[in-house]
């Protein structure tokens, strides 16, 4: 599949990018706009990312609607069931990115309709969540598969700037 659809893996993504407005109703239909921002990606030498904020293990069958971003990914932090890990988060991976206009408009013309305002996001694929923590091992933000699947981050100071070493631990559900 392209794009971040996942079934068994735990990702906590860093994500730069937009949030998806568009509703599917079915699991194919997820599946052929993945395949096209993968496509529109490629065209325009862009690594780009169709990023479902859950699980698609129970898919055909029992497929409910989840939060999605479509946008670059920089950072994946694979968790697992132990809840272990603390591994770094690269400063690198929070600077900006740019996303030409011409990907936002022909996901447009696609049909795919998108936030109008590119952002950076932590969010996770599959039936997953995730944190960023500081330096002292405080928790700074999280998100789970559970709530939203995905939360804007650029807004956060201590994650955006600065030096502080960050770290990302992420988990199944």
């Amino acid at each position: 599949m392209a794009g971040y659809l996942n079934e068994m893996e735990n990702e906590g993504l860093i994500v730069i990018g937009r949030p998806v407005r568009s509703e599917f109703e079915s699991a194919d239909a997820i599946k052929k706009a993945a395949a096209f921002v993968a496509e529109l990606g490629a065209k325009h030498g862009v690594p780009l990312s169709f990023v479902y904020a859950g699980t698609t293990i129970n898919w055909p069958d029992d497929f409910d609607f989840t939060p999605s971003l479509i946008g670059i990914v920089t950072h994946v932090d694979y968790g697992s069931d132990e809840m272990d890990g603390n591994e770094p988060l690269p400063r690198q991976a929070l600077e900006p990115r740019e996303i030409p206009d011409a990907i936002w408009e022909a996901l447009g013309e696609y049909g795919l309709e998108v936030e109008d305002e590119t952002s950076t996001y932590l969010a996770v694929a599959g039936w997953t969540w995730t944190e960023i923590k500081g330096a002292d091992g405080e928790r700074i933000k999280g998100v789970s598969a559970e709530d939203y699947g995905y939360t804007r981050i650029d807004g956060i100071a201590r994650i955006m700037k600065g030096d502080e070493a960050l770290t990302m631990r992420t988990s199944y559900c």
